[in-house]
């Protein structure tokens, strides 16, 4: 908050604004910006990959660092967040603008419509960390019962524990990736620059399903 207190000008000011409400067609966006959310998506998607799915050399080359397997892993993780995701991405807002008969320049389309990406990426991100909070919390209430490790059982589940509702997190994670592709989807169509905004966002959409079926079937298949 120094800033506020120093300015010269006393034109610096903290306003309360609606969440992702600068998400949309009167925001500019850089080109860097869509890279950042591209590189979101390829993390969820590596990350929840080596920690929860089922192919132990893939957690082994992920750890081994510096080995062959490694070199392996770190080349496929390039490869996808410099190639593969970008490639797709590219193509899904080329064919928007090939539907839909916009002359927009590709690199400024890119730019723009790059702001779907951030629902998607902070939305797989959150599903991720629920595989984990939900673990975590087992360990709550046995701590506080036992907070010096003495043995101690002040609220009675020491022993017993909570354990990990595996149910409700399955639940949230679908839920919190829908949220994010239904928010993606909103986003997508009120950026497209057109009369009709369906043709054009029709295949970020199916790009932002495709994301959004592989992370559930990372985190909960």
């Amino acid at each position: 908050m120094e800033c506020l207190r120093v300015c010269p000008r006393d034109n610096i000011a903290v306003n309360l604004r609606p969440w992702g409400s600068d998400l949309g067609p009167k925001t500019k966006h850089r080109l860097d910006e869509t890279f950042l959310g591209l590189v979101m998506l390829a993390s969820a998607l590596i990350d929840s990959a080596v920690f929860l799915g089922p192919w132990g050399e893939l957690k082994s080359a992920a750890f081994a660092i510096g080995s062959g397997s490694w070199w392996t892993f770190a080349g496929a993780f390039i490869l996808l967040t410099l190639v593969i995701l970008p490639g797709l991405f590219a193509l899904a807002v080329w064919a928007g603008q090939k539907l839909s008969g916009v002359k927009e320049s590709l690199s400024k389309a890119l730019a723009q419509q790059g702001q779907a990406l951030v629902p998607l990426g902070l939305m797989a991100w959150i599903a991720f960390t629920v595989s984990f909070a939900f673990a975590k919390f087992s360990y709550v209430l046995p701590v506080v019962s036992d907070p010096l490790g003495n043995g101690w059982n002040l609220l009675g589940v020491t022993a017993a524990g909570v354990g990990q509702e595996t149910s409700i997190s399955l639940f949230l994670q679908v839920a919190i990736l829908a949220l994010g592709l239904f928010w993606a989807t909103r986003v997508a169509g009120r950026i497209a620059c057109t009369k009709n905004p369906g043709k054009q966002s029709a295949p970020l959409i199916t790009f932002s399903a495709l994301f959004t079926l592989a992370m559930a079937w990372l985190l909960v298949g």
